[in-house]
């Protein structure tokens, strides 16, 4: 190529270059629309980071740009492409019609971190308006005190209206209507309790129930089979944990705090969640093998402390056989031969209602307190060898209160011995005050009480 064919293609080009148009501002209908809709909102600036390329509007992303004033939401919603809007965190004020919800073809709406006050949602004006697509709603940390409906958000994927001034429990009952549902926070609204009826939902992922004002129980939630993420925190719930929850092991977040359940919460959960999130709940620690100790430590103790009162119960024949005519003679089991206990306790006895246990060591060191007999000296060994040591053979009756037992006392004395179960707790010198009270009574009717044993 030649250098004049060169200059010849150059100032083509240079020619083509300098023919095309110039790029205009961005003056497109939808961009009047928007600056329409934003007329009244100051520091607006469609510039700064708008999608426009002159045909359609997209998207706008306007987060903490310092922006106040309302914007015009029937006017915004005349943007047939808009797709998603971002205004959250900055002083828009005002309220949406229930109209836009109905209108706009938003799927994404970001208002979290306002001034917006008002009513949420709206029934649909228009039937013959296409169904909704919107499936993220943040309208958190405004001041919106109601809704109307949540008819509109059919779509809606992702609802949190947090942090607002909301008293009406019914948005969570619409809010659990909605089927595409998978995320739900109210935190921060007084809603006071749970409706009682919530359609089942197995698509909620997440919910945030906190600091609501509360109270009541979960069960109305007690079904949601795909929840990981609960937070109940900061309210007044009663109820019992986890039988009121939500199945926990697919929970991968859970805060129960300043609450007042009741129940036991596994040590590992506190490793999974934090402690901090089981504070001051009503709940108590523990694992699954310490709550097993405790509960054979719990049913043990009960048990001893049950038969630990043993009370000489009174059947002195030859007192009897004074003041009856008719007589009846026991078949005592007695041993063949003296028998002498050199074991150690605590003893264990069963029945057959059940097990009482003794909680002594040394058997010879319970002493039995006679009323009748002052000069008989006998301890809980002796009254081991006048059962044969309380063995079924001897066993007269099993009830609630405790078993009888049939046994024959040194001086061929024939009594009947009680064990209380009603003993728990009690304090050894008021036991002892009552039974002392009870062997002073005298009557034809009553069989006299000669004795007990504090075992």
């Amino acid at each position: 190529m030649g250098v004049a064919e060169f200059l010849s293609f150059f100032l083509l080009i240079s020619c083509f270059v300098v023919v095309l148009p110039h790029a205009e501002p961005c003056e497109s209908s939808e961009c009047q629309i928007m600056d329409s809709a934003f007329k009244s909102v100051k520091g607006f600036d469609r510039s700064n980071s708008i999608n426009c390329n002159c045909s359609s509007i997209t998207e706008i992303i306007l987060p903490s740009k310092g922006l106040s004033g309302t914007v015009s939401w029937m006017i915004l919603a005349g943007i047939a492409n808009l797709r998603s809007v971002d205004l959250s965190n900055n002083s828009i004020q005002g309220s949406i019609p229930g109209g836009f919800w109905s209108k706009t073809r938003l799927v994404h709406l970001n208002l979290a971190g306002n001034q917006l006050g008002g009513s949420i949602g709206g029934e649909p004006s228009d039937r013959s308006l296409p169904l909704p697509v919107l499936e993220t709603l943040n309208l958190s940390n405004n001041r919106f005190t109601a809704f109307v409906s949540l008819s509109s958000f059919k779509s809606v994927k992702i609802l949190d209206v947090s942090g607002n001034r909301i008293s009406n429990n019914s948005i969570v009952a619409e809010a659990f209507d909605l089927a595409e549902l998978s995320t739900l926070s109210v935190s921060g609204n007084k809603i006071g309790s749970l409706p009682t009826r919530l359609k089942q939902s197995s698509r909620i992922v997440h919910l945030d129930l906190s600091d609501c004002g509360l109270t009541g129980s979960l069960k109305p939630i007690s079904f949601l089979p795909s929840l990981t993420y609960l937070d109940v925190s900061n309210n007044s719930l009663t109820g019992s944990f986890p039988g009121d929850f939500p199945p926990t092991d697919r929970l991968t977040f859970l805060d129960v705090s300043f609450n007042r359940f009741s129940g036991y919460f596994e040590l590992d959960m506190s490793k999974k969640y934090g402690a901090d999130s089981f504070t001051k709940s009503g709940l108590c620690p523990t694992n699954e093998r310490a709550h097993h100790r405790k509960r054979i430590a719990v049913i043990s103790a009960a048990a001893a402390s049950a038969a630990l009162l043993l009370v000489l119960g009174v059947l002195a024949f030859c007192l009897l056989r004074k003041k009856r005519r008719s007589r009846r003679t026991w078949v005592v089991s007695k041993p063949p031969f003296a028998c002498k206990i050199n074991e150690s306790g605590p003893f264990s006895f069963q029945t057959d209602s059940g097990t009482w246990i003794a909680d002594i060591v040394e058997p010879s060191s319970a002493a039995v307190v006679m009323f009748e007999k002052p000069l008989l000296r006998l301890t809980f060994a002796d009254l081991l060898t006048a059962t044969s040591r309380f063995g079924r053979e001897s066993l007269l009756a099993g009830s609630r209160s405790g078993p009888v037992y049939r046994a024959v006392l040194p001086g061929e004395i024939h009594v009947a011995i009680k064990v209380l179960k009603q003993a728990e707790g009690a304090e050894t010198e008021a036991a002892a005050a009552k039974l002392g009270a009870l062997g002073k009574m005298k009557h034809p009717n009553l069989l006299p009480l000669l004795g007990y044993c504090i075992a």
